[in-house]
């Protein structure tokens, strides 16, 4: 007879099932060891097989672990690759993330990546706290037209195997229905796939048979007696192996759940004759727990009870992998199981269509067959549809959902999102991997809050003293380098800290005093430096290559040894001219006119004429120019009406300055040039009004006359992306291309709830079938996981 709990509503850690102030005690300290939320990584690379010549780019989602959501703290991720013996070739390359999402760029120099395996790590510096295991690592490979790597049978032996047993929930229980789960892999750490098994006892009678799917994982039901009970498995090659289960117990209790049902999860706990007497009517205690979320339910065996179950229904319970721990009347951890939990995994499905062949490139149109609520962000990698040049770690759903709570190695974790296979077969290949996982993370005996050595970073640093400053003058810095500038404050020791700024590594940083008094732009003697100071990194510990099965021998790839008549010449990439993407417009907060320079037909070719078309006075006179209003007096009633003028965040007031940045700059030369003839929305400073200029960033970062900045280069600092190329091949349709080549990059692509569609272009390779593959997420944690096989013939317009 089974008793049965169903609980309409989850309660967490606010709510106690439990009577004793040690279970209360208990729920405190899980909730204090787990209160710190952490970044889950994913980057998805354009390719992990490279011919020489060619580059990588990539792009960094960083999610939150307590919300699912793109993480909004941490925007410094750190790039690093090492070679086969585990040493750095690349350190610390910093990648800017914003909104959870960042791209960049790596220079594959032949002389560092020569032939051979590297592996990818991205961390962050917050991540140091917590489990290594959060790191996200992809494997690459350069290639060579001397040997590639072909899984090819060559000869058979008979390789070791590694066999573990794991019964539902830490035990095997006499006289009781148990569930085991079995794990076989070779000794590189590959699946023992599609091997079929049989169990006998210790008189050697056959109890069951089953098998193993292609992952190696396997599940079977039995009672157990006492003695030795034996699985004997034998491969697809004909190789057998044994393996002894695990000893049974007499006394105790087990776990099983069941997560089939559409609704609920089922969680049956049972136990047999011999323990009862030893158990009956004292409290358990289920604890469901996942970063920080936290379910409690006691139960007892009472008369004549020996199982009972409770179920939960899964909209009450956090998406995806939860851990169930049972703990005895002394508060002791003593059966454990991690299960998952479909409700709440969601991901936006995809389709794409050619809507526009240009000849030379094909215009793409990405759009999805359900309503898009949100803001969605995604990469693309095109790649011919025979490409074998791409072997992700992850899809960005793996590894948000299973990589933080499976240990070691996970083959082919894409496989167990694949859109292709039906919800119920997911589900169970999912609690099957799980099964086999042992216990989670957390060491019941280490809870509490823990102190983090480690803050998020959340861009650079720039600390620095003026050697001849003047503290009896109040003097500010103007600081700019590409992409970012402001003004910070001096202190009366003439030092300055600038925070939480954007800095590109090996990029010019210019720094200017600006007297108070004068408010004269001035050339200072200075000494700074950019923190944190980059570390190099020297070796990377404890990673498991993924080879291989040791029955297989590589062989070499024969359309490689034409490499070089394939391609026109790999060393001409170095003098590709690189444009930068077109940045996203911002509308300055404040000023009713804004104009773009790209919106308008230039009449104008200097910047000061362009402001007098405005209706503005512009007073120019020996290296002196004011800009004047022509609406009212100033604030007082008397003077010249002068206009505040902002130049990239630089407020310019002394006429010097003013002649300096205005006096030949030229309307190519600016972004947008925005207007607020009223300007009392910034106080008295704008009373007469404000122009805002922002300059292209091409043009920032042109020498300005040395004698106001002092000027150095930056040691440490973002690597932005570049424009995708590739080496310029002859023949698109031969063999190297297809399988090695790529044709595309789209490292950030929106879709919202405005537009629904999005659309890019491609360079037609005149292969009929191109595939896409996509990853991304939005911004209320859905994910984006597609691989779409794109005709490139063009779709009438609907």
């Amino acid at each position: 007879m089974k008793a049965t709990f169903f609980i309409l509503a989850l309660f967490w850690a606010t709510t106690s099932f439990a009577q004793f102030q040690s279970l209360k005690q208990l729920k405190s300290d899980y909730l204090a060891n787990e209160k710190n939320d952490y970044e889950v990584l994913f980057a998805h690379f354009n390719k992990t097989k490279f011919l020489p010549g060619e580059d990588l780019w990539l792009t960094v989602y960083a999610n939150s672990s307590h919300t699912g959501t793109p993480r909004q703290l941490t925007s410094n991720a750190l790039l690093s690759i090492y070679n086969e013996d585990n040493q750095s070739v690349l350190s610390n390359y910093q990648i800017y993330i914003e909104n959870g999402t960042g791209s960049s760029f790596v220079k594959l120099n032949k002389a560092i990546f020569k032939p051979g395996k590297y592996v990818a790590v991205i961390s962050t510096q917050y991540l140091k706290n917590f489990n290594s295991n959060y790191s996200y690592t992809q494997e690459l490979e350069m290639l060579s037209n001397e040997k590639i790597a072909v899984a090819e049978p060559t000869k058979t032996v008979k390789p070791k195997i590694f066999i573990q047993d794991f019964p539902e929930g830490g035990h095997l229980l006499k006289n009781t229905a148990n569930v085991v789960a079995l794990k076989a892999n070779y000794d590189n750490g590959s699946p023992v796939k599609n091997y079929t098994a049989v169990l006998v006892n210790q008189s050697k009678d056959t109890l069951l048979h089953f098998k193993s799917n292609q992952l190696g994982t396997s599940k079977f039901n039995f009672v157990p007696q006492e003695g030795q009970y034996t699985i004997h498995i034998k491969t697809e090659n004909g190789a057998s192996y044994t393996h002894n289960l695990s000893t049974v117990k007499t006394i105790g209790i087990n776990l099983t759940i069941n997560t089939m049902p559409q609704n609920y999860a089922a969680i049956q706990v049972n136990t047999n004759k011999s323990s009862y007497d030893k158990i009956k009517n004292k409290p358990f205690y289920l604890l469901i727990h996942k970063d920080g979320k936290l379910f409690s339910q006691e139960f007892r065996f009472e008369e004549g009870r020996n199982n009972l179950e409770i179920r939960i229904p899964k909209k009450a319970l956090p998406a995806g992998v939860n851990t169930a721990t049972v703990f005895n009347d002394q508060f002791e951890p003593i059966l454990e199981r991690l299960f998952y939990n479909s409700f709440g995994v969601n991901r936006i499905p995809l389709q794409a269509k050619v809507k526009e062949d240009l000849l030379d490139s094909l215009k793409v149109e990405i759009f999805s067959a359900k309503r898009i609520d949100t803001l969605s962000q995604m990469s693309i990698s095109v790649l011919p549809i025979a490409s074998e040049a791409y072997e992700p770690a992850h899809s960005i759903i793996s590894a948000n959902v299973l990589k933080p709570y499976v240990r070691g190695h996970l083959d082919q974790p894409s496989y167990y999102f694949n859109p292709d296979i039906s919800s119920r077969k997911r589900e169970y290949l999912i609690d099957l991997l799980l099964c086999t996982q042992g216990w989670r993370k957390i060491d019941w005996n280490q809870l509490g809050a823990k102190n983090l050595k480690y803050a998020a970073e959340n861009g650079f640093t720039i600390k620095g003293k003026i050697l001849n400053h003047n503290e009896r003058r109040k003097t500010t810095i103007f600081l700019k380098t590409p992409g970012f500038s402001q003004v910070f404050d001096v202190n009366a020791n003439g030092e300055f800290i600038a925070e939480n700024i954007y800095v590109q590594d090996s990029a010019k940083i210019s720094l200017g005093t600006v007297n108070e008094r004068s408010e004269k732009l001035k050339k200072p003697k200075i000494t700074a430096r950019i923190l944190p100071v980059k570390v190099k990194n020297t070796a990377f510990k404890n990673y498991q290559w993924k080879n291989t099965d040791p029955i297989f021998e590589g062989s070499p790839d024969f359309s490689l040894k034409n490499l070089n008549k394939s391609i026109f010449s790999t060393e001409e990439l170095d003098s590709i001219v690189i444009q930068a993407k077109k940045a996203k417009r911002e509308k300055p907060r404040r000023f009713n006119d804004v104009i773009y320079t790209e919106d308008i037909n230039q009449n104008h070719v200097l910047v000061t004429n362009f402001i007098r078309s405005k209706g503005y006075l512009v007073k120019q006179n020996i290296g002196k120019l004011v800009i004047l209003s022509n609406i009212r007096k100033n604030i007082s009633g008397k003077g010249d009406r002068q206009v505040l003028l902002i130049i990239d965040n630089f407020q310019v007031r002394d006429p010097e300055t003013a002649d300096l940045y205005l006096n030949q700059l030229f309307m190519e030369d600016i972004e947008y040039i925005a207007f607020n003839k009223q300007g009392s929305s910034f106080g008295v400073t704008g009373f007469n009004g404000i122009i805002k200029i922002k300059t292209k960033l091409d043009y920032r970062e042109r020498k300005r006359p040395n004698d106001l900045f002092y000027e150095y280069v930056s040691n440490n600092g973002y690597h932005p992306a570049k424009e995708f190329y590739r080496p310029p091949f002859k023949d698109f349709l031969n063999p190297l291309f297809k399988k090695y080549g790529a044709i595309e990059w789209v490292d950030q692509l929106i879709l919202d709830k405005n537009k629904q569609k999005a659309n890019f272009l491609i360079e037609n390779t005149w292969n009929r079938k191109v595939n896409l593959f996509i990853e991304g997420i939005s911004s209320d944690g859905k994910f984006i996981s597609e691989i779409i096989e794109l005709n490139t013939l063009p779709t009438n317009n609907e």
